[in-house]
């Protein structure tokens, strides 16, 4: 379906929730990223959307 944006999926790994928030809130505020991400709107938004949600591993995760 043309109309439903594709999903891109970072999977990050974090010492806690708060770590993860804090982490985001500070990539979201680096001047280097918000130019380079206005650049490549010039055309329009690429993301209409950011979703967060925080997983706890499994006792067999090589991420644990």
């Amino acid at each position: 379906d043309e109309s439903v944006q594709p999903k891109l999926v970072y999977l990050l790994a974090h010492k806690s929730e708060k770590a993860g928030k804090d982490s985001f809130a500070k990539f979201g505020k680096d001047p280097v990223w918000i130019t380079v991400r206005d650049a490549s709107e010039q055309n329009g938004k690429i993301v209409e959307k950011v979703e967060s949600l925080y997983l706890q591993p499994l006792p067999f995760s090589p991420m644990k």
